[in-house]
């Protein structure tokens, strides 16, 4: 029950940090993050699509450096494969730098 709870609690920080990094963008709807299976699924509402984009990322994991936080994901899959193959080329097995308010949020919860 703890482990849920702590991952509901980081699941929100990470929505209101991927919101800061992507708001010219769309906003996240949902985010479900399970530290066990280290997948993270989220849901995002983009700008001038009718359909939102589903995305599981999958062999997670925050890397703390310098003062700052980052996350790094192994693999993504997508619900339009176009976006899969992009997320490959950029942001597979990356460093992505989380905003620092929410980035010492999450670090807190880990």
């Amino acid at each position: 029950m703890i482990l849920r709870l702590k991952d509901q609690a980081i699941s929100k920080a990470l929505a209101l940090a991927i919101n800061a990094k992507i708001s010219s963008y769309g906003s996240v709807t949902k985010l479900r993050l399970n530290s066990c299976s280290r997948i993270i699924e989220v849901e995002l509402d983009l700008k001038g699509e009718v359909m939102p984009l589903r995305l599981t990322l999958r062999d997670y994991r925050f890397v703390h450096r310098e003062g700052k936080l980052y996350l790094s994901i192994g693999t993504i899959e997508s619900s339009r494969r176009w976006i899969e193959s992009l997320a490959d080329d950029y942001l597979r097995n990356r460093e992505v730098e989380l905003p620092e308010r929410y980035g010492k949020l999450i670090e807190k919860l880990l």
